[in-house]
């Protein structure tokens, strides 16, 4: 039985023609020409594309390789796929831009796939994401007879993802100089309907912060609540202080996970923080929600306040990311 295995992502657009598409795509609507005016100027600002579909690519064609065992030749550029002893396929699926996971899913058909196992480059579950992304894998293989459909296990706790954060976060301490730092953990906002207390998303979320937290050293001191008035996930990252914030709300009223990431920081200077680290562990890649959410709109938010910012590198085609997803695939492949 041949195998293969499929990465799947939100998506994002490849130029600033494809931002239009995205979010109808997104949206479900036709979107409104302003909502289409701010995107585009937000994707202007990150250099008129989202690198996700291009660094979803490379992370697929590094994975291939580690999991058929190849290695790169000499004089061969990173990321790119070998044409040489694969036996299971590695693809990109995206839930709202192209490549289409519909069509990722053929392309594997036509390859001689009947074994397909899945793995979100969300790393954390929640419905919006992982939860798409199953119903779309399920209804592709379903048209296309495919037998046999797996999903990979979760990675965001696993040693490879951890162990990236937590030398990421040491970095951001370390660019920070600061005397009174807070660590400020960011994941992507939810509908608070939709990611109760008791969800995965969440809890996931508290494991992964923790773990990387305890890479930094015991607790020191009393954990407590690190902002006054706050009420967020928190903890202790050696002597450092850290919690829980969240980022990127949509545009959906009604409640919204937080507490807010530019709250945070605004709050962190009044209570005598002279820096905020950053730490997007909610993030695999970097995109739209790192690049400007919070390198540009967090990043102006703490010079406002005249704090000290740094922000820890998320992994992207890491090749601890690739471990990552090699140990998952390999659970079920």
């Amino acid at each position: 039985m041949r195998s293969a295995v499929l990465l799947v992502a939100f998506g994002g657009p490849s130029c600033l023609d494809d931002v239009a598409p995205f979010m109808r795509s997104v949206m479900g609507v036709e979107p409104p020409a302003s909502a289409l005016e701010a995107a585009t100027r937000k994707y202007v600002a990150i250099g008129g594309c989202s690198p996700l579909p291009a660094t979803a690519e490379r992370i697929a064609a590094k994975l291939e390789r580690s999991l058929n065992g190849i290695t790169r030749d000499a004089g061969e550029e990173p990321g790119t796929r070998s044409t040489r002893g694969v036996e299971t396929a590695v693809s990109v699926g995206m839930l709202h831009s192209a490549p289409f996971i519909a069509d990722a899913v053929s392309d594997l058909v036509a390859r001689g796939t009947q074994h397909l196992v899945w793995a979100s480059l969300s790393p954390f579950e929640a419905s919006v994401t992982t939860g798409a992304f199953e119903r779309a894998i399920a209804d592709a293989a379903r048209r296309h007879g495919i037998p046999d459909v797996s999903a990979a296990p979760s990675y965001d706790s696993s040693g490879p993802y951890v162990t990236f954060f937590a030398e990421s976060l040491t970095a951001a301490l370390a660019a920070l100089e600061a005397d009174r730092p807070l660590i400020v953990f960011t994941a992507h906002s939810l509908p608070a309907a939709e990611a109760s207390g008791d969800g995965p998303y969440i809890r996931q979320l508290r494991e992964t912060c923790e773990a990387v937290a305890a890479c930094l050293g015991p607790e020191s001191g009393a954990v407590g609540t690190p902002l006054p008035d706050v009420e967020a996930i928190t903890g202790r990252a050696g002597a450092v202080p850290w919690l829980l914030a969240f980022q990127s709300r949509g545009m959906r009223g009604g409640d919204w996970l937080g507490p807010d990431l530019v709250d945070v920081v605004a709050m962190a200077a009044r209570a005598g923080y002279d820096g905020v680290a950053v730490v997007p562990v909610g993030f695999a890649i970097d995109h739209m929600e790192t690049l400007y959410d919070i390198d540009r709109v967090a990043a102006q938010a703490a010079q406002d306040a005249r704090i000290r910012f740094s922000r820890a590198r998320v992994p992207d085609d890491d090749p601890r990311m690739i471990d990552a997803l090699a140990r998952a695939a390999r659970r079920v492949l």
